[in-house]
């Protein structure tokens, strides 16, 4: 079985989706797209130290280590958009979606979408550059033009059917 490393949200609020700009990573230049928050799970190691999966072999670790997706999610959520768990209504686990990376290829990342009841209420988002709410038009047209990650677009709309259908 295939452990997916990545874990990331769709939150929605009627026809909006909360979207941010993470800080450019080593070597990618000042502008960096928009992109839906997602994050690397991380498991206990034999110190009993909370570490980053992304640089290990995961085939050695005991999966009883490994941070459950929803735990990688809240946390990723509130470090990325100023989301905090309460303000999560509806959650539904999408389970692994398919992201078409240039730099990495294709890999699965373990996605849920939620309903948010407070647009308004989002605490500072200490790993993003910007968070914003767009309506879908606006996404594809980001999408379009290069300033939101156009792998996402079919995340998004699976996760907006899955809502509509809960």
């Amino acid at each position: 079985m295939d452990i997916i490393t990545k874990v990331g949200l769709i939150p929605l609020y009627e026809e909006q989706i909360l979207i941010h700009k993470p800080f450019p990573k080593r070597n990618a230049g000042d502008d960096v797209p928009f992109g839906l928050c997602r994050g690397t799970r991380r498991y206990i190691d034999k110190n009993g130290l909370l570490r980053d999966l992304r640089d290990v072999d995961v085939s050695k670790i005991d999966p009883q280590t490994i941070e459950k997706p929803k735990k990688t999610m809240i946390n990723e959520a509130e470090e990325e958009l100023g989301l905090l768990q309460h303000n999560m209504l509806r959650l539904i686990d999408m389970g692994p979606q398919m992201y078409h990376s240039a730099r990495k290829g294709d890999y699965a990342i373990h996605f849920f979408v939620c309903e948010v009841e407070t647009p308004g209420q989002l605490a500072h988002a200490d790993d993003a550059k910007d968070v914003r709410w767009v309506s879908w038009s606006e996404l594809q047209g980001m999408a379009e033009e290069g300033s939101f990650k156009k792998a996402y677009i079919p995340i998004v709309e699976a996760g907006i059917k899955a809502m509509r259908a809960a």
